[in-house]
């Protein structure tokens, strides 16, 4: 499995660690929001490292979580906590059909 097939499979995806902090306070914050997102716990996986390794190629970042919008990285936890504050983030993904009912 590749990061691209992930990507391609699923709208929002986080590439995350399940014993990682910084994953959780994410995970809480698009929970909060209402998100429907995909979660690849990296640490989980036979080919978590190798999928790492191909993410941080795409945003430019080594540490998770990493959060994917339609194939475009859009945040680490810090990031994308502060796009949920702000509204803006949740209305673009209530438009995408994103946001629970």
């Amino acid at each position: 499995m590749s990061a691209n097939s992930i990507l391609n499979d699923h709208s929002l995806v986080m590439f995350s660690k399940s014993t990682c902090p910084y994953c959780m306070k994410a995970k809480d914050a698009l929970n909060k929001a209402g998100a429907k997102y995909h979660v690849v716990e990296l640490n989980q996986m036979a080919q978590g490292d190798k999928l790492q390794t191909e993410i941080s190629k795409m945003s430019g970042i080594r540490t998770v979580p990493q959060v994917f919008l339609e194939g475009k990285f859009v945040g680490d936890s810090g990031q994308i906590r502060d796009k949920l504050a702000k509204g803006d983030f949740v209305k673009e993904l209530n438009e995408k059909g994103l946001i629970k009912s």
